[in-house]
């Protein structure tokens, strides 16, 4: 549940020519598994489908892990910014450890 709450704090990916930047489309994923476990029911039997669901949020969240998020990016370089990026992939390892406790739990 933990992995929920810090949905809502992950940064921003870089700005490209597409619609929707990369880190984002990678968040929206990682948001859709949180979303989809509230639709299974809380059946023994469905519990397989919802770590398979947690799964796939963890995967996406390591792929977020590796790109920088465009605030960081607008950031000169030195300190604040060294320190911002390991401040980012702190917080995604984070969720990605609550989302690893999940999968656990329906294990």
């Amino acid at each position: 549940m933990a992995a929920a709450g810090m949905v809502g704090f992950a940064p921003v990916a870089l700005a490209e020519d597409d619609d929707e930047p990369p880190l984002a489309e990678e968040m929206d994923e990682i948001s859709g598994a949180l979303k989809s476990l509230r639709r299974l029911k809380r059946d023994p039997e469905r519990w397989s489908k919802s770590a398979a669901a947690i799964r796939k949020g963890a995967d996406h969240c390591v792929k977020a892990m590796t790109m920088v998020p465009k605030e960081i990016e607008a950031l000169p370089d030195g300190p604040a910014k060294v320190k911002a990026m390991a401040d980012s992939r702190r917080l995604m390892a984070l969720m990605l450890a609550g989302f690893c406790e999940l999968e656990l739990a329906f294990l």
